[in-house]
């Protein structure tokens, strides 16, 4: 890292979208609506399981919405990223 030249160590959302699998998360559900999540992952793209299809489909946009609404709200209140 000579040189004065810094890496950049955060991803966005677009690195985190197409990243390689480097941590995981659990989440107890009932087997019903496992079951409902990996149908609507069978008729979206053949091969992906309920996991990906939440992660893709639900989680990467809400975390998308929630920093959207986070810099309209800092733009309006004037508030900064420690407040």
């Amino acid at each position: 890292m000579g040189k004065g030249r810094r890496r950049n160590r955060g991803n966005n959302m677009r690195q985190v979208a197409r990243g390689k699998k480097d941590a995981s998360i659990t989440v107890h559900m009932p087997q019903a609506v496992k079951d409902r999540l990996v149908g609507l992952a069978d008729c979206q793209r053949a091969g992906q399981g309920a996991s990906e299809y939440t992660f893709e489909n639900l989680i990467i946009p809400h975390l998308e919405q929630i920093e959207h609404e986070t810099k309209v709200r800092q733009k309006i209140f004037g508030l900064t990223g420690n407040e």
